[in-house]
Formats: structure tokens, sequence, C-alpha cells
């Protein structure tokens, strides 16, 4: 399990506020950038699967859901298993959150790599077809709207269905 505390400022960007970032970013400067797959503590990944799993809970408030926007966003990365430059991260992809978060109560959220919300896909039409759980490259969890300044959250369970 992973316990985070938000930030107590903004990062200086205009559109964003201070808040939850957790990034899972396994690259080392000038090596090849490895899969999600590989860091993998049991279980095999296969190709069908498509789907992020993990429990997150904030620990100290409820922060109810936007009106309009939404509270977190998954950002995503995908590089095709036949790319053969292994030094670049992939195709951007990011996956809306919008519920209701009740004070301690874990919720399980599932992301479906294979359906972005918006992407950032160059000369691919808004799609990134190659994306899901074994071409993952690295992925975070981003607070958007509500109260998240210096909130603590608790992440556990990361797994792909």
């Amino acid at each position: 399990m992973l316990r985070v505390t938000g930030a107590t400022s903004g990062t200086g960007a205009p559109d964003q506020s201070p808040g939850i970032y957790l990034h899972f970013y396994a690259y080392g400067q000038g090596a090849p950038w490895p899969y999600a797959k590989n860091f993998l503590l049991s279980g095999k990944v296969t190709p069908t699967m498509k789907t992020l799993v993990f429990d997150m809970r904030v620990v100290d408030r409820s922060i109810p859901a936007a009106v309009g926007n939404h509270t977190l966003e998954i950002g995503t990365y995908f590089r095709d298993l036949t790319d053969p430059d292994v030094y670049q991260q992939g195709a951007h992809g990011y996956n809306f959150v919008n519920v209701a978060w009740t004070k301690g109560v874990w919720r399980t959220l599932r992301i479906d790599l294979s359906k972005p919300d918006f992407t950032i896909a160059d000369g691919m039409g808004g799609k990134i077809p190659w994306a899901r759980a074994e071409t993952l490259t690295r992925f975070y969890i981003d607070s958007q709207q509500g109260n998240w300044l210096q909130a603590v959250v608790e992440v556990r369970n990361f797994r792909f269905e």
C-alpha cells in the first residue's frame, strides 16, 4: 500500500491546482523504457488484458463528485510491442474518473486502458490501437476538481485484468 499527502501549493502552471500526483515511472536515465508488466510481483499479463485495477481511498476528508468535470485523471503511456525505439515512452492517453470520495472508504477503480477519454496521439486519429496492459510503460493518478489540498490518499492492489 502507498500513502501520499497532497501538495501544499500548486506547481506554478495555471491549469494545475495543488493536490495528489502519484506516478508509476520506471524509467532510468539513458536506459530503455520498460513496460509496466515487467514489475509485476506475481501473475502474468496476457494480450487480452485491457484493464488497470486498483483500490484508493481518501483518508482525511470527503470530496464530492465534480459538476461538469472529473475528480481524477489517470494518465497512461503505451508503446507498441513492435516499436523498435525502446527509448521512447509511447502514446499518451487520459481516463477521467468522476466519483464522490467518502472519507476513509476504499473504492476499486477499473480503468479501461483500451478506451481513453482523451489522447495525445499524433497521426493516429486520436486513438491508440495498441493500448492494453502489456504495452503500458507508465501511468499516473492526478487529482483535478475538489479539495485535494494536503489530502491524505492511500492506494493499493494494482493489477491488470
